[in-house]
């Protein structure tokens, strides 16, 4: 069953509200998934390597998406931690990450406290290397691991329990229309909709949701190619 701004089947639910305050436009779109099968990232032209990009809309569509956001952009880097699909493919520390397990828990580390060992022993199904981690044991922030702290657009995944999680497209330097958050605001974001754990994803341009192969949000200018999405699909 699937209205605009809602799905449900057996073994996926979404459903995106819109949120239009104080000069901010921002996305949630509540997720439960039956299976981690479901909750999937691909590459553009479905290969992974630096320099190669496409638009959120075509990858989402090539992978037959219900509900997609851009990722983190990992082949602008030769840094960063990759894991995607339960494969990995780079293992070299880059600012914080977020860990998405095969029981469906989620955690953020920064560089210092990641451990690749206990990762990969206890069974990492994707992980994410661009940050900050939004929230510190389920609290406010108010001290990230990050420059770009003004206004701009975001992306971002908050985790509440396995299987219940959420995705943030916030816009933003769009005069008239929408801002765009701190992150301190985004922190305060995903404490107020009860995340357990956040994190930032590539934002500004790249910041996109589609659903149901239609664009959710209004990027801005259009918004950019990417290497890589987030996305939940019915056909795994």
């Amino acid at each position: 069953m699937a209205t605009a701004n809602s799905y449900r089947s057996a073994h996926l639910s979404v459903s995106i509200d819109h949120v239009q305050s104080n000069n901010v436009s921002y996305f949630v779109a509540d997720v439960y998934i039956s299976d981690l099968a479901y909750f999937r990232t691909a590459f553009a032209g479905g290969t992974y390597g630096r320099g190669l990009s496409d638009s959120v809309p075509a990858m989402a569509k090539d992978n037959d998406a219900v509900l997609a956001i851009n990722g983190d952009y990992f082949g602008i880097r030769d840094q960063g931690l990759v894991i995607r699909n339960g494969e990995l493919y780079r293992d070299t520390p880059f600012q914080d990450v977020l860990v998405l397990y095969h029981d469906g828990s989620m955690e953020t580390y920064s560089a210092e406290t990641l451990d690749m060992n206990r990762i990969l022993s206890e069974g990492a199904w994707q992980a994410w290397s661009f940050g900050p981690m939004l929230l510190d044991q389920g609290q406010v922030m108010s001290q990230f691991n990050s420059k770009v702290n003004p206004d701009n657009p975001r992306t971002a995944i908050g985790y509440y329990e396995p299987g219940h999680y959420c995705f943030v497209v916030v816009d933003g330097r769009q005069a008239g229309y929408s801002d765009g958050l701190t992150l301190a605001e985004m922190s305060q974001l995903f404490f107020d909709l009860g995340c357990k754990t956040a994190y930032n994803l590539d934002g500004g341009q790249s910041s996109v949701m589609v659903f149901q192969d239609d664009l959710v949000n209004q990027p801005y200018k259009d918004g950019r190619n990417s290497s890589d999405i987030v996305y939940l699909t019915d056909q795994p």
